[in-house]
C-alpha cells in the first residue's frame, strides 16, 4: 500500500508538470518538482521486498503515457524541431539559411508561418546533429497535414520511448542492479524534461547506454562503436565520452573502435558538410561559447570578477575560457590511472560529465538526464540531487521577466556542493552496501 500511495502521488507530481506548469510560473513548477521528488525519494527508500519489479515497471511506463496528450509547456524546442523537419520534407538544407531569412519565401504556407512567431532563436542557424533531425521529418509529416502539435509530439514520444529501452537493454548488459535503474527510470527530471518536453538527452543516452553495455561484451566493438556514433549524432555532447572510451578498447581493437565510430559519425554528418563550408553551423556553435548563458554557477563567479576588472561582460573570452579548461580536465580524467575495463570506468563518468557541466555557460536543467544517467552506472547519488536542485533555474523566467535571480543559483550549488561532500564522505564500504 505504501508503495502505491506514494505511485500516485509521484504520478499527481508529474501531471502537475506536464499539463499546468507554464514556465514563466517557477513557484508551480517548484511545487510540482518537489511533490514529484518527494515521492521519488519514498519509493525508493521503501524495502525493496514491498516493490515488485512489475508495480514499478508499470509506474515508469504509465507516468510516460500520462503526458502522451499534453505539449511542451516548459521548453519550446519543439517548434524548432519541426521547423527543421518541414525544410528537409521541402527538398531543402535545414542546415542552410536561418528561419528569418526562410520566412519571407514560405509566408503563406500556414505550416512555417503558425511555427515561425514561436521560435526561441529565429536567427540562429539549426545547431541540432544531423540523427537528430531525420527523427524531425515524419514529425514534420504530421504536423502539416494535421496542425496538430499533440499528433507531431506523439511521433517524437515514441523515438523517446525507444531511446528508454535502449538504456534499460544497456544498463541490463552492464548489470545494474535493477533497483539503481530506478534512480532514472523514475526520476522526475527525466520522466518531464525528456517525454514531457522532448529533449532529445533520452535518445542521446539509449544509444551511449548500447554503446557501453556493447563494450562490456568485449567481442562486441564494432557495433559499440556504432552506437557511439549514434549517440554523438543525437546530441554533440557526447562527443566529452570520447577519449576514455577509447582508453578503455582494448589495445588492439582500440582503432577499430575508432574507425567505426568516426566512419559512421561521418556518414551522418554528410547533411552538414555543405553547411559547414558555408560557415551557419559553425557561426551558431560559436555562439554557444560566446554569448549564451544561463545557470552556470562557475561561470557566473568568473563573470562577475571579470566585469569588476573591465566593466562590461567578457563571456566572449571567459566562454572558450572555461571550454578549454573543461577539455583538459576531461583528458586528465580520460588518462587518469585506472584498470581499462567497463567496471572500472564509471566513476570517470560522472567526473567527465561533471568537467562538463561545471564549465559551460549553458546548463538548461535537461542537460542533468545524462548525469543522472552516468550516476547509476557509479551509484553515484549526488546526480540525484542536482536533478532537483537544477529545477531552481526555472527562476530566471519567474512572471514572465527574464533576468538571473543569484539567490536560487546561490542556493543550488550550495546544496550541490553539500550534496557531493555527503556522497563521497560516506565510507565506501557503507556506500556501497546501499547501492548493492
Amino acid at each position: 500500500m505504501m508503495g502505491i500511495a506514494a505511485g500516485l502521488i509521484w504520478l499527481a507530481g508529474i501531471g502537475w508538470l506536464g499539463y499546468f506548469s507554464e514556465q514563466t510560473h517557477f513557484y508551480g513548477i517548484l511545487a510540482g518538482y518537489a511533490v514529484a521528488f518527494g515521492a521519488f525519494g519514498w519509493l525508493l527508500g521503501l524495502p525493496r521486498e514491498s516493490l515488485s519489479i512489475r508495480f514499478t515497471i508499470l509506474l515508469a511506463i504509465f507516468g510516460r503515457l500520462l503526458l502522451v496528450g499534453s505539449v511542451p509547456l516548459l521548453s519550446n524546442d519543439i517548434y524548432r524541431f519541426l521547423w527543421d523537419g518541414l525544410r528537409w520534407l521541402d527538398g531543402a538544407n535545414a542546415y542552410v539559411g536561418t528561419p528569418t531569412q526562410v520566412i519571407t519565401i514560405f509566408a503563406r504556407d500556414p505550416s512555417y508561418a503558425n511555427l515561425y512567431p514561436l521560435l526561441n532563436s529565429p536567427d540562429y542557424y539549426s545547431v541540432y546533429p544531423p540523427l537528430l533531425q531525420i527523427l524531425f521529418i515524419p514529425a514534420a509529416i504530421l504536423w502539416r497535414s494535421t496542425g496538430s502539435l499533440i499528433a507531431a509530439a506523439l511521433v517524437l514520444r515514441i523515438f523517446l520511448l525507444f531511446g528508454d529501452l535502449a538504456t534499460w537493454v544497456g544498463m541490463k548488459q552492464l548489470k545494474i542492479p535493477i533497483h539503481r535503474r530506478w534512480w532514472y527510470f523514475l526520476n522526475p527530471l527525466v520522466v518531464v524534461e525528456v517525454f514531457g518536453n522532448l529533449h532529445a538527452e533520452g535518445i542521446m543516452v539509449g544509444f551511449l547506454a548500447l554503446g557501453l553495455g556493447w563494450l562490456a561484451q568485449r567481442k562486441d566493438v564494432l557495433v559499440s562503436g556504432w552506437a557511439f556514433a549514434a549517440s554523438l549524432s543525437t546530441k554533440l555532447v557526447t562527443a566529452i565520452f570520447g577519449p576514455i572510451l577509447l582508453l578503455t578498447v582494448k589495445p588492439l581493437k582500440r582503432m577499430t573502435w575508432l574507425m567505426v565510430a568516426a566512419g559512421c559519425t561521418l556518414i551522418l554528418a554528410i547533411p552538414l558538410i555543405s553547411a559547414l563550408w558555408k560557415g551557419g553551423f559553425l557561426d551558431s556553435l560559436d555562439l554557444y561559447f560566446r554569448k549564451f548563458e544561463f545557470n552556470a554557477g562557475l561561470y557566473y563567479l568568473a563573470r562577475s570578477i571579470g566585469q569588476a576588472f573591465t566593466g562590461f561582460n567578457p563571456i566572449a573570452y571567459i566562454g572558450p575560457g572555461l571550454a578549454l579548461i573543461g577539455a583538459l580536465c576531461i583528458l586528465i580524467i580520460a588518462f587518469w590511472p585506472r584498470k581499462r575495463t567497463v567496471a572500472h570506468l564509471q566513476e570517470g563518468l560522472v567526473w567527465t560529465m561533471m568537467a562538463y557541466l561545471l564549465t559551460t555557460t549553458t546548463l538548461h536543467p535537461w542537460y542533468l538526464v545524462t548525469l543522472v544517467f552516468t550516476g547509476v552506472l557509479a551509484g553515484r547519488r549526488f546526480p540525484l540531487a542536482w536533478s532537483f536542485l537544477a529545477v531552481f533555474s526555472y527562476s530566471h523566467y519567474l512572471h514572465g521577466d527574464f533576468h538571473e535571480r543569484f539567490i536560487w543559483i546561490g542556493a543550488e550549488y550550495a546544496l550541490l556542493l553539500a550534496a557531493v561532500i555527503s556522497d563521497y564522505w560516506t565510507p565506501e564500504s557503507t556506500r556501497m552496501e546501499k547501492v548493492a
